[in-house]
């Protein structure tokens, strides 16, 4: 009625230019009609039904319409498109969440107060890229050396004559490009130019133009087998460190006490597989296995009490072949014979465990070649599914469930692992090129319906939350590795999503599956998996304690059932 006497009047006023009192109360009381209306929206918008609704005010609108006016026929029409709701984060940050993603996220908006800190968008993939471009170049990793050899690997780096030649490649400090190549289903390019079809092998590229000003150049040759790779390597590249140094006593005699350890090894790790042996055959592997592991450790003892030192390499202070081609069967016992052979190979071996210690601090192994003890447990559960013989047999069956449990006890610690490193902001800007490289497939991972593999880790739902939530575990990555960061990069771990309890925990179990589901060395190195993994398992963690907080009861047992 008010806006109504407003407009009777409209043509008077303008005439008159005069306002009587009965306009005046009619303008006061359009103000305050137009102010109600907006608060009937507003209620609307974050009342109950709202707020759990995924598409917010217009789907919420129209459960609260009476079933008589819902269409009886035809195709459902399709939810009114809302524009991106702003999600507050403690400590400065923000994020944006889109409305599939966020099943309240107007009501979130609502709830940031008019003299909060502006908040900011989660950034897109495409900004995310720019960012670490730019950090790349500042740091002058961007700026890399033109490879001189291709080496040839396996995709999940389980190989360990792959590993062999890939730590040698890294400590002679040679620039280096790679070409995965699987275990199973090898493409018929490699099997035509590797005759005996097997990795690694290695391109080295050469110089057909002499070197620049050379006389002579050297031409592309293939090589292939770990042992003569290693060979060819010495000999290509005088200038770096050499490796193999057969035909030396010192090293010939640890290289036969190395072969002996395996062939041991073998024997007690994997020669009953079919079950044929007697427990007196057992036994005899078993001695035999721990005999040889003793005469290490007493051969470490002697090398380091000659240098002086409690840590050293195989063959005294400097990086040989023997640790490279030691290293990739030691590592994988140490992790895995304590889950499938009830065995600790380090149990009364401290001169073994100091060399352990060494080539983890070691940066051409440590940095990126090293598995890290959660990848080789969640690999000895898969290993026991692949190769056990059955899961209706009860000790691989006992083998799994050992390994799962095993398994999930690292995952819960991810969030609380140190991640303190000689090189922190190397670690971020890994960890975040991978996920920006590969973010779509991580994503479809995480929420994959039918898992290809490791179906026992619990997937998710809901593309677009956990999209975001990526985005801005990647953007916590590059704050990190800012050459100054700043103090909100830690603080925007603590992020609220504006979303109902459901997905939140959804929100939170697609971070902890992609915390599980990476893999040391096959998708980064060590270091780069533990600042990931936390930062992954830290915002799963707060999302869950700050819905918990905002929905009381009606998320009682959230956050153990994601953990569960």
């Amino acid at each position: 009625i008010s806006i109504f006497n407003i407009f009777r009047s409209r043509s008077s006023v303008l005439l008159s230019r005069k306002i009587d009192r009965s306009q005046t109360y009619s303008l006061t009381m359009a103000k305050i009609c137009a102010a109600s209306l907006l608060s009937l929206l507003a209620v609307l918008a974050t009342g109950p039904t709202a707020s759990r609704c995924a598409q917010g005010f217009v789907a919420g609108w129209q459960q609260r319409q009476p079933s008589s006016l819902a269409p009886t026929t035809g195709t459902p029409a399709s939810p009114v498109p809302l524009p991106p709701a702003f999600v507050s984060c403690r400590g400065g940050a923000a994020t944006v969440a889109s409305p599939a993603s966020s099943s309240s996220a107007l009501a979130a908006e609502a709830a940031v107060s008019s003299d909060a800190a502006a908040t900011e968008a989660v950034p897109s993939w495409e900004s995310l890229e720019a960012e670490l471009e730019k950090l790349r170049s500042s740091s002058g990793d961007g700026q890399e050396k033109k490879p001189v050899l291709t080496l040839y690997r396996d995709t999940n780096g389980w190989c360990p004559f792959c590993e062999r030649v890939w730590v040698a490649v890294r400590a002679k400090g040679l620039p280096y490009q790679e070409t995965l190549v699987p275990l199973q289903g090898k493409p018929e390019w490699y099997k035509q130019m590797v005759p005996t079809g097997l990795v690694p092998a290695v391109l080295f590229h050469g110089d057909e133009d002499g070197g620049g000003g050379s006389d002579t150049g050297t031409s592309r040759e293939l090589v292939w087998e770990s042992d003569a790779i290693l060979e060819a390597l010495d000999a290509k590249f005088p200038e770096t460190p050499r490796l193999m140094r057969k035909g030396e006593q010192d090293f010939d005699d640890a290289l036969d006490l190395q072969n002996r350890l395996q062939a041991a090894g073998f024997a007690f790790a994997y020669g009953n597989r079919n079950g044929t042996l007697t427990d007196a055959e057992l036994q005899q592997n078993r001695d035999g296995f721990d005999a040889v592991l003793d005469e290490l450790d007493a051969a470490l003892a002697e090398q380091a009490a000659a240098l002086g030192t409690d840590t050293c390499f195989r063959l005294g202070a400097e990086f040989s072949g023997l640790d490279a081609i030691m290293v990739p069967t030691l590592e994988r016992w140490r992790y895995q014979l304590p889950i499938t052979n009830d065995v600790d190979i380090l149990a009364r071996r401290s001169h073994l465990k100091n060399w352990f210690d060494t080539m983890d601090a070691y940066e051409a192994y440590g940095g990126r070649v090293a598995g890290d003890e959660y990848s080789w447990t969640a690999t000895a559960s898969m290993f026991f599914r692949y190769f056990g013989g059955g899961e209706d047999q009860p000790k691989v069956a006992a083998g799994i469930a050992r390994a799962d449990a095993a398994a999930e006890k690292f995952a819960s610690a991810f969030a609380s692992s140190s991640t303190e490193g000689a090189h922190p902001q190397e670690a971020a800007l890994e960890a975040a090129a991978k996920l920006l490289s590969n973010h779509a497939a991580v994503v479809a991972d995480c929420l994959r319906e039918e898992p290809l593999s490791q179906q026992h880790i619990p997937r998710a739902s809901g593309t677009d939350t956990a999209d975001v939530l990526l985005r801005h575990v990647v953007s916590v990555l590059l704050e990190t590795a800012a050459p100054s960061p700043s103090a909100s990069a830690a603080a925007a771990t603590d992020l609220l999503v504006g979303c109902d309890a459901d997905a939140t925990a959804q929100g939170a179990l697609a971070l902890r599956t992609v915390s599980k589901r990476l893999c040391v060395p096959r998708d980064m190195g060590a270091p780069s998996a533990a600042l990931l993994r936390k930062i992954l398992c830290s915002v799963a963690d707060d999302l869950l304690v700050d819905s918990e907080e905002e929905e009381g009861a009606n998320t009682a047992g959230t956050r153990e059932a994601v953990v569960a």
